[in-house]
């Protein structure tokens, strides 16, 4: 063996050690074992019946799986687009993208792209495997020309330590500390937000690897009350539930996933269930829109609403009577309207607020403006609250604020929350385990070789 193949392996090892410990790696290795076959049969059940069971629901799936896996079963992938699935980019291999540079990661999420490209899969969004990325990450992806991520992810404090033996509790925070990295949902809001172009649509755990695999939760109802307990905090806020799976688990959750999209769909107020692409979509769309607020007489404003039929426009805490509210938000209907009060019903910042309180500002919706006037605006951020930099704290002053301000909601056709499932696949067989050993960090074999069969099959014609 070379000296670098022999390096590749030892940091594979190194890899699964640090992120497992030995004794979780060594079950690790039975459930492959016993989840996967040497033929595709298997996981391929497994997939179709995680479609089937979204379908019920009107819900389609987001999967998110390696580029490498395509050039090997390219038909089962076409089939399961055929059954209305969508497609996001894993990687080109199932690698730690924290430990290539930024050229490195930009060269695998291209190499990845062209064969997507070559299967006919349509794919313009991406999640690094393990959900570990880092700043390189979010550059590299707007150099490759992805349009939207689901990188970021969100830890939901409700577990208890003392519902699960140590050992168990141990082989969790593991998970946490060597693998997620989460933001706490205390500094996270569940939002899509944009890095570097690129629009980064966070996903929520505790996920099926941490309540199986981790913790051992072998009750299906126990699993769903946990997922449960998310949907009821992010519907909420107002936020978005990005749900990931992982397929080779499904006999384990199948029923806690049916039970909570059956639990979604009944919400109160009308959740949009949607694909991760039609999120980005959206969001994109959203970012378009702005208010145009001028005065027209006395104690009375002139308000243009610049955007989309789909849009929600609101208004914080309105004195008027009637009209259907909306997270303590009134709908207003009317476009253009008159607002009548003495002040604009917009946020005034200061000239010297920081470009991340504008941005926090425009991705929540809010009417705000630029200036000096405190006395002309409902709600007036000075110096001190400008310089907040989180989201959640910004949100929960504006809240606890008594002034009337307009705002686009969050979702299009006045849907409260958002659920999105999305669903990793790093593996059909168990040979695809052993190719991950190879490929770990060895991809410009890899890349040259699928380039050298493209040149020849370019020549024969």
């Amino acid at each position: 063996m070379s000296k670098d193949k022999s390096d590749n392996t030892i940091s594979y090892k190194r890899f699964l050690l640090t992120t497992k410990g030995l004794p979780l790696l060594s079950k690790r290795v039975f459930l492959i074992f016993k989840r996967f076959d040497f033929g595709v049969k298997k996981i391929d059940r497994c997939i179709l019946d995680y479609i089937y069971i979204l379908r019920k629901y009107n819900c389609r799936p987001t999967l998110f799986t390696t580029a490498v896996l395509l050039t090997r079963y390219p038909s089962i992938f076409k089939n399961y687009l055929k059954e209305g699935a969508e497609f996001g980019c894993h990687g080109l291999f199932h690698g730690d993208y924290t430990q290539l540079s930024f050229e490195d990661q930009v060269k695998q999420m291209n190499g990845a792209r062209t064969f997507f490209q070559e299967c006919a899969i349509p794919c313009r969004g991406f999640r690094p495997p393990y959900l570990k990325w880092c700043h390189a990450t979010t550059r590299a992806l707007r150099e490759a020309h992805y349009e939207w991520s689901s990188n970021q992810v969100i830890l939901w404090d409700i577990l208890k330590q003392d519902d699960f033996k140590e050992r168990y509790w141990s082989d969790y925070q593991k998970s946490i500390t060597d693998i997620y990295l989460p933001q706490r949902e205390d500094r996270a809001y569940p939002l899509p937000n944009e890095r570097e172009g690129i629009i980064d649509i966070p996903v929520s755990i505790p996920d099926d690897e941490i309540l199986i695999d981790r913790l051992r939760i072998t009750n299906q109802e126990h699993i769903f009350d946990y997922w449960k307990a998310i949907f009821d905090k992010i519907y909420q806020s107002g936020g978005v539930f990005v749900h990931i799976a992982h397929h080779e688990r499904m006999s384990y959750f199948n029923e806690a996933l049916d039970a909570l999209l059956k639990y979604v769909t009944n919400a109160k107020h009308s959740t949009w269930i949607a694909t991760l692409q039609e999120i980005y979509q959206w969001w994109k769309e959203r970012n378009t829109f702005s208010f145009r607020i001028e005065k027209s007489g006395e104690n009375e404003y002139c308000v243009q609403c610049n955007c989309s039929p789909r849009a929600t426009v609101l208004l914080k805490r309105s004195s008027n009577n009637g009209g259907y509210n909306l997270n303590g938000y009134r709908v207003i209907h009317d476009r253009p309207f008159i607002y009548r009060g003495p002040r604009k019903p917009a946020i005034g910042i200061p000239a010297n607020a920081p470009d991340e309180l504008q941005s926090n500002l425009r991705s929540s919706g809010f009417a705000y403006e630029i200036s000096s006037r405190q006395e002309d605006y409902e709600i007036f951020l000075d110096e001190k609250q400008s310089a907040s930099n989180n989201l959640k704290n910004l949100l929960e002053f504006i809240e606890s604020s008594s002034g009337n301000v307009l705002r686009f909601w969050n979702w299009p056709d006045g849907h409260k929350c958002a659920f999105s499932a999305s669903s990793d696949i790093d593996s059909i067989t168990l040979k695809d385990f052993y190719y991950r050993a190879k490929e770990f960090s060895d991809y410009r074999t890899f890349l040259k070789t699928q380039e050298q069969s493209r040149d020849k099959r370019k020549n024969k014609v």
